[in-house]
C-alpha cells in the first residue's frame, strides 16, 4: 500500500510496553491518514568518567532494569568549543518516553557523570529529527493497511518506508470557528456554575450546505434556518460534539478562545459528564494547561488557532497598528466590518429579555464566529507560520504556541545530528541564577541595538 500525505501532527501511545508513533496527515484528496510506526525508542547521551564507566552502567541497569533497552558507546563532538576528535559517550535507550526525566535526574546526581546531553527533547521531535520529517511537508509512505478503532481516520497504515516528495502545495484546511456566550449576571462567569447559553459556529468549507450555525441552549423562536435550539445546555453540547466529529476540522479557531472559550467549554463538558475526546485519536482528551498568563490547548490531530493571539503577535512586531484589540475594533480595521452592538454587560439581560432582544443576541453571537474566520482567511494569517513550520521542523501548533527559541532549537538539533554533535541540556533554574550572578559580578551587558536613521 502506498499513500501520499501532508504531515499535520505526531504523537505516540504505549502499546505492549513499547511506544507506537502515530503520524496524522491529510492526503491529496483531503482524506485523513494515520501512519503508525513501531520500533523507535527514546534515547539520550551521557559522558561518564572513563574509570567509572563499568560501575555506572551496572548501577543504571540495576536501578532501571525494566526500562533500559540497551546502552551503546558512540563518539560525538561537543557543541561548545573546538575539538579535533569526538569524545566517547554512552547512548542510553529506554522503553518508555515518559520515564526519561526520571532516569535523567537519577543520572545527574551521580558524581561519575561529567555531562548529560539531549535528555530534554520531546519524544515526537526525537522521532521526527531522526527520520528527517518536517511539519506540513509532503511524504510518500509505503506499508500495509492496518485495522484499529483507536483513531478517527479513513486511512490507517503501518509504515515500512517514509520518504519526502517534492510538492509545495499549501494545506487545504477544514476550519471550524466557534464562539461561546454565557449569560452571566455579574462579572466573569464561573464555568463550574454557569452554563453556556449560545454556541455560534462558522465553517470553511460549508457543513451540510451551511456557512454558519447558532446553537441555543433553550427553546427559542427559529428566526432563520441557521438557528437550532435545544431543551438544555447538555443536549446542545452533545450536538456540538457531533458537529466536530462529522465536520472533522483540521483547524479550530475563534477570537481569544485559548483564554476563555476553550477552558470554559472543557469545564462545561466535564460538568455535564460528556466526552472530551474531540481530537483524531480516541485515547487522548483535549488538554488545557496554563503557561504563564495564558492557556495552551492540545487536541491531537487538530490545530488550535487563536486569531486574537495572531493579531497581538503581528502588532508587537510592528506589522499592525492597533490601539484596541477587541474583535469589533480589529475586524473594522482589517475587513471593514464590526460586531453587532451588544455590550458584554447586556448579555444576561438580552438572554432573559424579549423576543427582539434574544434575536439581537443571536445575531451578535453569530457575527463573532464569522468575523474571526474571515480575519483568519482574508488576511492569510496562517501562511507565515506554515512556512516557519516547514523550515524549522517544528509542528505548526508548537510554532504558534512557542517562541523563537523552540524553532531555533529544533533547527539546530537537525543540523547537529548531520554533523555528529550533541546538544547540552537546557539550563535549569539553578544554572540560570548562576549565570545571572556572573553577569552582574563581571559587569557584562547585552548587545547595543542602534536605532535606524530614517531614509
Amino acid at each position: 500500500m502506498e499513500v501520499i500525505f501532508q504531515l499535520l501532527d505526531v504523537d505516540y501511545v504505549m502499546l505492549n510496553n513499547s511506544p507506537l508513533i502515530r503520524i496524522i496527515g491529510k492526503t491529496e484528496d483531503g482524506k485523513v491518514a494515520t501512519i503508525f510506526k513501531k520500533g523507535f525508542y527514546p534515547y539520550f547521551f551521557v559522558e561518564v568518567k572513563e574509570d567509572k564507566k563499568e560501575k555506572f552502567i551496572d548501577d543504571l541497569k540495576k536501578e532501571f532494569k525494566n526500562l533500559i533497552i540497551r546502552i551503546e558507546e558512540v563518539e560525538k563532538f561537543h557543541s561548545l568549543g573546538f575539538e579535533e576528535k569526538p569524545r566517547k559517550v554512552l547512548k542510553i535507550f529506554l522503553r518508555d518516553p515518559s520515564q526519561v526525566p526520571k532516569v535523567r535526574d537519577w543520572i545527574l546526581r551521580k558524581r561519575s557523570v561529567k555531562e548529560v546531553f539531549e535528555a530534554d527533547i520531546l519524544f515526537k521531535y526525537r522521532f521526527m529529527i531522526d527520520y528527517d520529517l518536517f511539519s506540513l511537508r509532503w511524504y510518500k509512505v509505503i506499508g500495509k493497511s492496518t485495522s484499529t478503532n483507536t483513531v478517527h481516520s479513513s486511512i490507517k497504515i503501518e509504515a515500512e518506508k517514509i520518504e519526502e516528495i517534492k510538492k509545495e502545495d499549501l494545506p487545504k484546511f477544514r476550519i471550524l470557528s466557534f464562539d461561546l456566550e454565557v449569560a452571566s449576571p455579574t462579572g466573569i462567569p464561573n464555568p463550574k456554575e454557569q452554563p453556556i447559553a449560545i454556541i455560534s459556529l462558522a465553517f470553511e468549507p460549508k457543513f451540510r450546505g451551511k456557512r454558519n450555525l447558532v446553537l441555543v441552549s433553550k427553546p427559542v423562536k427559529k428566526f432563520n434556518d441557521k438557528i437550532i435550539s435545544f431543551p438544555n445546555e447538555r443536549e446542545m453540547l452533545k450536538y456540538f460534539l457531533e458537529i466536530i466529529e462529522r465536520f472533522d476540522p483540521d483547524v479550530i479557531t475563534g477570537y481569544n478562545i485559548n483564554n476563555f472559550d476553550i477552558p470554559f467549554l472543557v469545564e462545561r463538558l466535564k460538568q455535564n459528564n460528556l466526552s472530551r475526546y474531540i481530537g483524531r485519536v480516541k485515547d487522548k482528551k483535549i488538554t488545557v494547561k496554563k503557561v504563564g498568563a495564558t492557556y495552551r490547548t492540545n487536541i491531537v490531530g487538530r490545530l488550535v488557532v487563536d486569531v486574537y493571539e495572531l493579531i497581538k503577535e503581528e502588532a508587537s512586531k510592528g506589522f499592525l497598528r492597533l490601539k484596541r484589540f477587541g474583535l469589533g475594533d480589529v475586524a473594522l480595521k482589517l475587513i471593514g466590518e464590526t460586531k453587532v452592538d451588544v455590550a458584554h454587560s447586556e448579555i444576561a439581560k438580552f438572554w432573559n429579555g424579549s423576543e427582539e432582544e434574544i434575536k439581537k443576541l443571536l445575531e451578535y453571537a453569530e457575527k463573532d464566529s464569522i468575523l474571526a474566520l474571515r480575519i483568519l482567511l482574508e488576511k492569510n494569517l496562517l501562511d507565515k507560520y506554515i512556512e516557519i513550520s516547514r523550515v524549522s521542523g517544528l509542528l505548526l501548533q508548537d510554532v504558534l504556541d512557542q517562541g523563537e527559541s523552540a524553532r531555533i532549537e529544533t533547527f539546530l538539533l537537525r543540523e547537529f545530528r548531520k554533523r555528529n554533535f550533541v546538544m547540552p541540556l537546557k539550563p535549569d533554574e539553578k544554572e540560570i541564577l548562576k549565570r545571572k550572578e556572573e553577569r552582574e559580578t563581571k559587569g557584562l551587558k547585552g548587545a547595543l541595538v542602534l536605532e535606524p536613521k530614517t531614509g
